[in-house]
Formats: C-alpha cells, sequence, structure tokens
C-alpha cells in the first residue's frame, strides 16, 4: 500500500532548513534504503509544503518517519498529515511481479525479505573491511532458514507444474507480500528459524522479549 506524507512548512522555510538539511536527507535516503520511501520533496512556488510518498502496510512507516524527522523538532513543519493513496494506474501499481522458484523452496524466496522489511521486522548492519577501510553495509536482512513456514499459507496461491525432476512454483507477488506483513505483525516470531546458534533469528526474539517485558 501507498501513503502520502503531506507536511505544512513555515514561509521562511528554505533559509531555516539550511542547518538540518543533511540530517534530514540522511533520514530520507535510510528510508529509501529500507524500501519504505519512494519519492519525496518540497513543491515549488511558492515552497509551501512538501510531500513524501511512502510503501508500506500501515500508514506507521510514514508516521515513523515523522517522529525522527530533525524538520518537525525544530519547528520547520506547522502541521503534517498522511494519507493512504489508492494507487491504479502507473508502473507501482500496475507491475504485479510474481515469485518464481525453480526446483527450490522458499528458504531461498529473497522476496520475502521485502515483506519483512514492510512488516517492521529490522533488519541488520553489517561491516566489510575493503581496501579502502571498513565500510558500513546497512539493510542486511535476517535469516531465511524459517520461510518454509510459510508454504501452507500460501498453498491456495501457488501455481505448480513439473519440468523435468524440477517442480516450478509460481505465486503473486503483492497477495504474498500482503499474508507475510499481516502474519508478522500478529506474531512477531513469525518465520524465525529454531536453530539455536542463530544469531541473527535470535537477536529477533532478544529484542520481543525485551519490548515485552518493556510494556509492563
Amino acid at each position: 500500500m501507498h501513503y502520502l506524507l503531506f507536511y505544512d512548512v513555515v514561509d521562511d522555510y528554505v533559509s531555516r532548513r539550511a542547518p538540518f538539511r543533511a540530517a534530514h536527507l540522511a533520514l530520507a535516503r535510510d528510508a529509501v534504503a529500507r524500501g519504505e520511501l519512494v519519492l519525496g520533496g518540497a513543491l515549488a512556488d511558492p515552497p509551501d509544503s512538501t510531500v513524501l510518498l511512502f510503501r508500506g502496510s500501515s500508514p506507521e512507516v510514514a508516521e515513523k518517519f515523522v517522529k525522527n524527522d530533525p524538520y518537525v523538532a525544530n519547528g520547520l513543519v506547522t502541521r503534517w498529515r498522511v494519507r493512504e493513496w489508492t494507487t491504479v494506474v502507473g508502473a507501482l501499481a500496475e507491475s504485479q511481479g510474481w515469485v518464481l522458484m525453480l526446483g527450490v523452496n522458499h528458504t531461498t524466496n529473497t522476496s520475502i525479505h521485502y515483506a519483512e522489511r514492510l512488516a517492521g521486522r529490522k533488519h541488520f548492519t553489517r561491516w566489510a573491511l575493503t581496501q579502502h577501510g571498513i565500510r558500513e553495509c546497512p539493510g542486511f536482512p535476517s535469516c531465511s532458514e524459517g520461510f518454509q513456514a510459510l508454504a501452507p499459507k500460501l498453498e491456495n496461491l501457488t501455481r505448480r507444474v513439473r519440468i523435468g525432476k524440477a517442480e516450478v512454483q509460481a505465486l503473486p507477488l503483492p497477495e504474498m507480500v500482503a499474508l507475510v506483513c499481516e502474519w508478522i505483525q500478529a506474531d512477531p516470531r513469525a518465520l524465525l528459524c529454531s536453530r539455536d546458534y542463530c544469531q541473527r533469528c535470535q537477536t529477533v526474539r532478544w529484542e520481543i522479549a525485551e519490548q515485552g517485558s518493556g510494556s509492563g
């Protein structure tokens, strides 16, 4: 689903935003990297508003951006609102892609990682040692060993055919993503693997437990 975030801004917005613009753009680029922010920018003549287009399973994806935006925290935004946008034409709405698995199962279905992002599951940061020094690699996904647990829930969506000895499975991406998002939001431990030594899945479980203990 798509959501539009509208900002009404102060009269001298262009001049007052300068000290906070780098932090605002860094926040926006991080949202783009997570697959949440699609487009964003100020309206022109006059620059009295800005509009940002988000993609997610709920308005929270845009509301979370607002809570961390230095433009909001420093008084440049006088009013904000989020509206769901029912998109019916254009590449984003019409692509309607399919997941195609050739002789493999859902443990190799990388589109599930995209659904995890939309559902709000945090990804990880890795660090790479390169010839130019240490580089941060954000947005590293969680483990996929537990993804096959999704198969029974996708049975009615899955089309199958055999080509030689291989089974080919195809299922519609939008419906699959929506189902995964709903499952993770209902059960934050969904699709985590059962291996005790998996640091990524155990970290997600630890975070869920911490959130639960903190809510009381």
